[in-house]
């Protein structure tokens, strides 16, 4: 009895530990780990059952997957686990609901049905967060008839194709895709658009930098979308708008987002407020914003092949047509303000893009070195100094820049913008070519 009894609770804690494992590997609310259980995160994801989680541990997986369940998928370190496509159409396609996709490093797509990095196709609730999308075609990240997603905290950048002919591609598209929330994201260096909407409504476009792209942001047959708070920076137009645009608001009547082609006063014309960080003239900027924000309200993403920089800069002045000049080791920008009043900046430069040994401040021309305070630590120059207010010139030169061949690294921190002058009337009289080419390229998708 007793041997018997021996053998019936070592068959029960065999059948335990059995249960236990598949349950692990393949049971709802379980976790899978790559490549500790399966090899390719393709067959994690096919073996996992729905409200499972895939966590990837750092390598470089070069897979082409689909999404086709509700999962957690979460890369351990967004640098370091990397899904490359090489080339063989859409890196990542998600077909399901509810899919949470963080902390990757998603890269090399190439031009096919699907549409480039990562694809949310006819997906709802999904989060897509703190991941890397570089270098994928036609587009970082696109959504076809998705709703109610979550795209927050991303770098998305290095987008588009050229072909004889043709050019096409954004970093991040919406195409009849409604209540998203677009948040948080650098979006950088598209040869086409940063951000494309396309016949898609309601949706939230905050905090994100978007910069350095042929096209800031284009909006085609788009309502009731809420955008505040971005920075527009370097992009060769900021913005392009069809003409029946309805609903959509630019600001949320108190603050709107920072422009750097804006050179207005915060001068409290109107009986607004001086002093407030939001321009009191040349209203709307770009006719659309009313509040525009005159200085970068979080450091700036300076790019710098392929790695970001983040700069920041502070004080009492409209800050604009700001650039970093490799090959003449400096930044450069201008500040404006009311006349007879002083203005001050303090501008902090990551060692690693820019630095000392000495520095040389220049305004207007004049070697104002002298009359600058400048701290230093470990990582970073910190450098203060005062002017008086009307339309000046800094030039912050160092002796020692990042090298114009740097390895390929990759900012962690989602930052903030700033850079050119750049006039957009020219721009609105080239909507209807611009409109037909947009018609062009999505009824080709």
């Amino acid at each position: 009895m007793g041997g018997k009894l021996a053998f019936i609770v070592l068959a029960a804690l065999l059948s335990f530990a059995t249960c236990t494992r598949l349950c692990m590997v393949s049971g709802v609310g379980s976790v899978i780990r790559v490549p500790a259980d399966y090899s390719t995160i393709q067959e994690a994801i096919n073996a996992a059952l729905p409200g499972s989680t895939v966590v990837v541990s750092p390598g470089v997986y070069r897979e082409n997957l689909v999404v086709d369940k509700t999962l957690n998928l979460t890369g351990e370190d967004k640098m370091t686990t990397i899904i490359d496509g090489g080339g063989k159409g859409t890196v990542v396609e998600i077909r399901a609901n509810r899919v949470d996709f963080q902390s990757f490093t998603v890269q090399n797509s190439a031009l096919s049905f699907g549409d480039g990095g990562v694809f949310l196709n006819n997906s709802n609730q999904c989060s897509i967060s703190r991941n890397i999308m570089i270098h994928n075609v036609p587009s970082g990240l696109q959504l076809w008839s998705s709703h109610e997603n979550i795209i927050e905290g991303n770098i998305v950048a290095f987008s588009g194709i050229i072909l004889p002919g043709w050019i096409a591609g954004w970093n991040i598209g919406l195409s009849e895709s409604d209540n998203n929330s677009i948040v948080d994201n650098i979006i950088s260096d598209s040869i086409v658009d940063g951000l494309d909407l396309w016949k898609s409504n309601n949706t939230t476009i905050q905090f994100n930098t978007i910069a350095n792209n042929l096209q800031g942001l284009s909006s085609w047959h788009s309502y009731n979308n809420k955008i505040d708070h971005n920075a527009f920076i370097n992009n060769g137009g900021h913005l392009m708008v069809s003409e029946e645009q309805r609903d959509n608001t630019w600001d949320n009547s108190s603050e709107g987002s920072y422009w750097d082609d804006y050179v207005g006063l915060d001068d409290g014309t109107g009986n607004r407020t001086a002093g407030d960080g939001v321009g009191d003239t040349d209203l709307p900027h770009l006719g659309v914003d009313n509040y525009p924000l005159v200085r970068p309200p979080l450091p700036i993403p300076i790019a710098f092949e392929e790695a970001f920089y983040p700069v920041a800069v502070e004080g009492n002045s409209t800050v604009s047509a700001f650039r970093f000049v490799q090959a003449e080791k400096k930044i450069a920008f201008n500040v404006t303000g009311p006349t007879a009043t002083t203005g001050y900046c303090n501008i902090t430069i990551p060692k690693s893009l820019l630095r000392d040994s000495p520095w040389k401040i220049v305004l207007n021309g004049t070697d104002i070195t002298a009359k600058s305070f400048i701290a230093e630590n470990e990582t970073h120059s910190s450098i203060y100094f005062t002017y008086n207010h009307s339309i000046s010139n800094v030039q912050i030169m160092g002796t020692w820049v990042v090298p114009e061949f740097s390895p390929q690294t990759m900012l962690t921190t989602m930052l903030i913008l700033a850079a050119s002058m750049i006039l957009l009337k020219a721009r609105k009289k080239k909507i209807t070519s611009a409109q037909a080419f947009n018609d062009v390229q999505h009824k080709g998708q």
